[in-house]
């Protein structure tokens, strides 16, 4: 589990040069994230997780949930996404949200699955985008040389 401190240790060697993080809905803080050293920017649809995880200093941006898939992030902006898709926001718009984080993400860019639901990712055109990881189930690599409908190639 990336997640906690013992797996984002093992994390950061996949991720070595990754630091900016995006968490999306995750209803905790990511703690082994944070003392591995990624920067974690939280995004919440939902006013009382976003309150609680900043006042545990963490910080984010609270965003409607849905224009989830309309995030205020350039292409290629973003190195790791950490993706609740057992959150109801996340669930609603999954097929928008991969076109989103897959524009999002920088080539070689790691989307972390939380909650499981790699099967949904994988029906989707932008998957061919996505490689999974050697070392976690629950990960994917961004490819920098694959196309996909409706995304830039960087």
């Amino acid at each position: 589990d990336v997640l906690r401190e013992e797996g984002a240790r093992s994390f950061r060697a996949l991720a070595r040069v990754h630091r900016t993080t995006l968490a999306m809905e995750l209803a905790v803080r990511a703690a082994g994230l944070h003392a591995a050293g990624f920067f974690v920017q939280y995004v919440h649809s939902d006013p009382g997780q976003s309150a609680a995880l900043w006042r545990e200093g963490c910080t984010g941006i609270l965003w409607p949930a849905g224009s989830l898939h309309q995030l205020p992030y350039a292409d290629a902006s973003v190195e790791v996404v950490v993706l609740n898709v057992s959150a109801p926001s996340v669930r609603a718009s999954l097929a928008q949200l991969a076109v989103e984080i897959s524009r999002m993400l920088v080539p070689s860019g790691l989307l972390v699955l939380e909650g499981g639901a790699r099967a949904d990712i994988e029906a989707f055109p932008q998957y061919p985008l996505l490689q999974a990881s050697s070392s976690f189930g629950n990960v994917l690599v961004r490819t920098a040389a694959a196309r996909a409908p409706g995304l830039p190639l960087c």
